[in-house]
């Protein structure tokens, strides 16, 4: 996972994009503030390695 904190939320979501990930921002009703666009925060933390998704959704969901 790369490191995105520090950086400008529409910059990190068109390289997430590019790398394969799908990222979720923040939600703007959330009692949490929003800090002017830029990531503060982000989970999984940065250096992590991720295993790819199968198309049809995450693999734990199919564990049931």
């Amino acid at each position: 996972m790369p490191d995105f904190v520090g950086k400008q939320a529409l910059d990190v979501w068109l390289s997430g994009h590019d790398a394969g990930l799908l990222l979720q921002g923040p939600d703007p009703d959330s009692p949490h503030p929003l800090l002017n666009g830029v990531v503060v925060a982000q989970l999984p933390a940065p250096g992590t390695r991720l295993r790819p998704m199968e198309r049809g959704g995450h693999p734990d969901s199919r564990k049931r």
